[in-house]
């Protein structure tokens, strides 16, 4: 990649250690992590022992981008972390030496954030966080900017907010550093993320800004005030950015519906209260039918059931839990796999009993091969692997289709309610609001066709 500066360096070892970095075949990744770790700590500590050395030249420091990127992005939480570790030393060691070789493996470490490992995220975050600190490394903010406006994961998007934020706070106070087209770049970057469906990410978003505002005041005032700009035409944001440092609003639309982030505490205590009342929703399984004894003398009414009448009643127990005292998403989770473990609905006991009948085929047509000694399960008795697969399929498509339709009525929503505060009589208008009721409609309707869609794979896996 930089081949003319490489050959310029006098420096064997480097050469040597880069080479092993580039060419050793990935698997052999204890063997390139060690080249690794072995090259950093050539480095001298004294930035004079480092003069006239490899580490001492922006430009030769970019020929570790490719083998450094290639241990970020690998798959193996300890390749990472050890990767992580030396960066940081790096970082320690060469500091702004390393401004053009950060910005090259941004790209990388975005990918890494992308991943669902959390260990191979938090590395990353824990080593990114503590570069920023000591390497300003403007040129990875419209990279930053770009990313937290066009990703669609939440954990890349939430990264891109962290770094922005940092990274305004820690280079504010470099004179000459962060020109004023920069400030107006990110702070308009920023305030385009200000309704990001993600908190933490709203939440980065809203640190940057109020740096934005007190280190740039002339700007945030024509930012704020300004006739032409985006904000006037947007009340609610305007109110908004004035309180900035003040107020503890939220000005995501979905933290005024019922959140519908995946990640959302709220989220969660809607979709799990609603499944309470089986006549309103649309969760998982079939309707819950609650049965009682005869004979029990209760008067109490039964829960209406939604399924056709079968000939024997099913023991399934109704969900009787609630989010309400919840603090966080992950007891939600929990909550919720607690109650799924004891609800065994018809579908899923249809599935139990054909499991049950293969794995008694598999035994039967073992034992019937006397004298043989190759007792390997036969493929039936993991056939709930592939029922796994297909559900877990078709449940990621469900969610991207409901995301996507969520993403448009969301901004629905805020072109209405922007009409609705405007405070002009002649908005909204009567079509406008015809309009926007027919909207609601349609996007139920897309939601209803999702939901059916998943029911059906359901259905045919539970072999109904």
């Amino acid at each position: 990649m930089y081949s003319s500066t490489r050959r310029s360096h006098d420096d064997d070892s480097f050469q040597e250690l880069i080479e092993v970095m580039d060419k050793t075949p990935p698997e052999q990744w204890t063997k390139r992590v060690t080249a690794f770790e072995t090259l950093v700590k050539s480095i001298p500590e004294s930035t004079d022992e480092q003069s006239n050395k490899w580490c001492s030249d922006p430009k030769s420091m970019r020929n570790l981008a490719v083998p450094i990127g290639t241990l970020l992005r690998d798959s193996r939480s300890i390749v990472v972390r050890r990767c992580c570790e030396s960066c940081s030393q790096l970082w320690i060691k060469c500091k702004i030496n390393c401004r053009h070789l950060l910005k090259d493996i941004m790209n990388d470490i975005l990918a890494a954030h992308a991943q669902t490992v959390n260990v191979i995220r938090t590395c990353v975050q824990n080593m990114v966080t503590e570069a920023l600190t000591y390497v300003p490394c403007k040129g990875a903010m419209p990279l930053w900017i770009d990313r937290l406006g066009t990703d669609k994961s939440k954990t890349v998007r939430e990264a891109c907010a962290l770094y922005l934020y940092i990274g305004l706070a820690n280079w504010k106070d470099i004179e000459g550093y962060m020109t004023s087209d920069i400030w107006r770049q990110v702070s308009a970057g920023l305030i385009k993320s200000i309704r990001d469906p993600s908190p933490l990410a709203r939440q980065n978003v809203k640190k940057g800004l109020e740096v934005v505002r007190s280190a740039q005041p002339e700007l945030w005032e024509k930012i704020t005030n300004s006739p032409n700009g985006s904000v006037s035409k947007d009340p609610k944001l305007r109110r908004f950015l004035e309180n900035i440092g003040d107020a503890d609003d939220d000005l995501s639309v979905r933290s005024r519906m019922s959140n519908v982030s995946m990640q959302s505490q709220r989220s969660q205590k809607s979709y799990i209260s609603s499944l309470h009342n089986p006549g309103k929703r649309s969760g998982l399984g079939p309707p819950i039918r609650v049965t009682t004894s005869r004979n029990s003398g209760t008067d109490s009414p039964l829960r209406p059931s939604l399924s056709p009448p079968t000939s024997e009643p099913e023991a399934i127990n109704p969900f009787t839990f609630s989010l309400t005292d919840k603090n966080s998403t992950s007891d939600g989770v929990k909550e919720l796999k607690r109650e799924a473990s004891i609800r065994r609905s018809r579908r899923s006991l249809l599935m139990k009993d054909s499991w049950s009948q293969s794995n008694l085929q598999s035994e039967r047509s073992l034992d019937s091969k006397e004298g043989e000694k190759d007792t390997t399960p036969q493929k039936s008795e993991f056939v709930h692997h592939d029922i796994a697969k297909k559900l877990v399929a078709a449940h990621k498509k469900a969610i991207d289709e409901m995301m996507e339709i969520i993403a448009v009525e969301m901004n629905t929503l805020q072109e209405f309610e922007n009409d609705v505060d405007s405070g002009n009589s002649d908005k909204p208008s009567e079509d406008d609001v015809l309009n926007y009721f027919e909207a609601l409609g349609l996007c139920l309707s897309k939601k209803g066709e999702v939901d059916k869609e998943l029911r059906k794979t359901m259905e045919e896996v539970s072999g109904e």
